[in-house]
Order: structure tokens, then sequence, then C-alpha cells
């Protein structure tokens, strides 16, 4: 099979989990057999181990072009972006395409579908689905209606895309993974706590962009009360400002956190382990934001923590609740509710057993349930189906 991702970024660190979802899935399809056609590419600086057809388009805005013609250079590069999609698929004849966003993605795979009779299968994750309006709703319904299949990573984004009208037989259910080597108990944070200055002080950890359905702020608004009992506390937060950074930080003077709080920025993915065996607690208060619906589709970061043996905290929201068994890997919460997210975290600080235990648990069920090599598998069975099942019924495109 020779297959073609359709993706606007790749690969990470690159705009969080969905970037690391598709990157390990590709890097484990036979050597050749995936392409990779993106509109901004770190392949290069990255290593990455693969066959790239990157264009690459660090701005919609050519040169010298007025900001107000923002809106015609995005069309204009979108139809751009298609033709190219187009050009690739004649000349490589791809068995199937994948589309890594379905909304920004989908439409140029509809159109290679339609005139080249080449089927595609769409990833969905989770935001996408619950904060659409009425245009983005009308792309991605079409788009997913003549996908060969959706794949998907929870029930809970298998609910939504139901709600889209995608027929439950359509769906594929494509968890993410984790890489149970790389995020490991036997991970050394020594040379980086020394690095930080943290000393012997306990640590919570939030890896994720800063972004309001994370729960950044309910998690600073609880420290608080965590401090009362665990005076000695360092919260560290790893990830991009894209959103809520300044008012975060806002926040952590006005709660007088500044000894307290560190923001680290995103950190190098070799590093990424290290901060995990640092913490003693992983905590992403994920909720979801009431005017527009955006929440957790599931939290890969949940899985890398449990993988490295911490117990986490999340909340009761989205796909969150598929990541985190409660009462055995970490505890789920109302994010919303201030004190009893304080009191769960608090229990995890200052109780060594029940700490221990969670995330031992977490990693046994991580290396049991959550394989990268198992998902790339599912991945790619469904482009073979689809493969086989256009070159079976090849007026099926028209």
């Amino acid at each position: 099979m020779t297959c073609v991702l359709l993706t606007r970024w790749f690969p990470p660190p690159f705009m969080g989990g969905s970037g690391v979802y598709l990157y390990n899935i590709c890097s484990r399809f036979p050597p050749g057999e995936m392409a990779v056609f993106t509109e901004v590419s770190r392949a290069a600086e990255n290593g990455a181990d693969l066959q790239s057809v990157a264009y690459i388009r660090r701005s919609y805005i050519r040169p010298g072009e007025p900001r107000r013609f923002a809106k015609l250079a995005k069309l204009r590069m979108a139809v751009q972006w298609t033709l190219e999609l187009l050009v690739v698929c004649a000349r490589r004849r791809p068995d199937c395409i994948y589309v890594g966003q379905a909304y920004s993605a989908g439409l140029p795979a509809l159109l290679a579908r339609r005139l080249l009779g080449v089927p595609y299968v769409v990833f969905t994750y989770g935001e996408e689905l619950t904060t659409r309006g009425i245009r983005t709703s009308l792309v991605m319904s079409a788009v997913c209606r003549h996908a060969y299949k959706v794949l998907t990573i929870s029930e809970f984004t298998v609910t939504e895309l139901k709600k889209l009208g995608v027929s439950p037989e359509s769906i594929t259910m494509a968890r993410p993974g984790v890489d149970t080597d790389r995020f490991s108990p036997s991970v050394d944070a020594r040379a980086l706590r020394e690095k930080l200055k943290i000393r012997n002080r306990k640590v919570i950890l939030t890896v994720s962009r800063l972004t309001r359905r994370k729960g950044h702020a309910q998690v600073l608004a609880a420290l608080p009360h965590v401090l009362r009992r665990v005076p000695d506390l360092q919260y560290i937060i790893v990830g991009s400002d894209v959103e809520c950074g300044p008012s975060l930080r806002m926040t952590v003077s006005e709660l007088n956190l500044d000894d307290h709080v560190l923001f680290t920025g995103p950190v190098d993915a070799a590093d990424l382990p290290r901060y995990y065996a640092l913490c003693d607690v992983f905590v992403m208060a994920n909720y979801e934001v009431e005017e527009n619906r955006d929440t957790e589709g599931f939290g890969i970061v949940f899985l890398e923590a449990s993988a490295c043996g911490k117990p986490v905290v999340g909340g009761r929201a989205g796909g969150a609740v598929e990541a985190i068994r409660d009462g055995v890997t970490g505890l789920l919460v109302d994010s919303l509710d201030t004190l009893g997210l304080a009191q769960s975290m608090t229990r995890l600080l200052t109780d060594d057993a029940l700490a221990r235990r969670l995330g031992a648990q977490g990693r046994e069920w991580v290396m049991q349930n959550f394989g990268w090599a198992k998902t790339a598998g599912v991945v790619r069975e469904v482009g073979l189906s689809a493969a086989a099942a256009s070159r079976s019924a090849p007026e099926s495109h028209a």
C-alpha cells in the first residue's frame, strides 16, 4: 500500500496531542509506505524518519502584503494546497489518503476522491467536534459522510460524531498510545531537579498548551488551599502559550504564588519524560468551557504520566474519563470545584502509599492497553481495507 497523510502540521512538537498522535502512528508504518503532505513541516529539524512531501508555508501573508488581505491570502493558499495535493495524487497514485484534520484538510481529500477516485480516511480528536459552528458542521458532515472510515480516539468522540450524523458503522476506534520505554519510572530526573533549583520540594505538574479547557487557572485557584497542608510545593507548567498565558501569570501574582509556580514554556521532546519523572502528582484540571463546549477529547498526557508511574488528577469531562481509572490510576474531579480539586491534590501529595499504588497501577494499565503499535496497526488496516474496496468498486467515487 502507498498512502498520503494530509495534515496542516507535522510532526511534533507542534500543536498539541493530535500532532503527537499522528506522528507516532505514521512512524510505525512500513518504510516508504506513508508520505506526508503538510502545510507546515518540522520533519527535517526533528529528524523524522519518514518519506515526506512537505510544502512549508509559515504564513498565509506574502511579504509586504497588507493584513487586511489575510482572508483572501488564506483562501489563495487553500486553493493552491488543494491543487498541489491533486498533482501529488495524480503522480503517486496513492491507495488511500489519511486526513489529519477533518475541517481544515478534509475538502482537498474529498475533491481528490471525486476527481481521482482515491479513498480517504478521517482522523477526529475532540475539540473540532464540540466547538463547531454552522459552517464547520456542514464541512465536517460532508467530509465525514464521504470518508471510507472515520477514526476517533474515545467513546466520547464517538458520541459527538453520531451527533454530527456519522453512522456508527463508519466509525473506527483508534485510541492513543504511549511509548512505555521512553515514558518510564526508570527515567532519572535528578539533573533536571538541580537545574530548576527545586531541591526536595513536592512537585505537581501540568503538561499542555495554555488554553482555558486545560484548567491551569483552576489549579492555581486551588493551590493556596493545598499549600496549607503542603507548604513547600512547586507547581510546574510545561506548554506553549496559545491563549491564556498572560492571564495565568497575572493570577499567579494576585495569589502571591510566584515562589510556587514555574512556567517553562514548551520543552524539547527528549526532556519531557524527565519532567514527568520529576513530579509527585500530575494534574490537568480539564473541563468543558460552557460558551463553546471546548473540551478534552482524551488526554494523552494522562497516559504519559501513568506510564512514568505517577498518580494523575483530571477533570470529569470529555474523554479524560477514559484516560483515567478513578481510584485506580488516579482521581477524577469536578475541575470547577476548587475545594474538591485541592483536596484531591492534597490527598495524593500527603499519602505516599496511595500515590505509589495509583502510579504503579497506572503504569500496568497503560502497558496492557495503550501501545502505539496496536493503534498504528488498526489505522493501517483501515487504509488497506479502503484501498481494497476502492479497487473492487472503482466506479464508487463518481
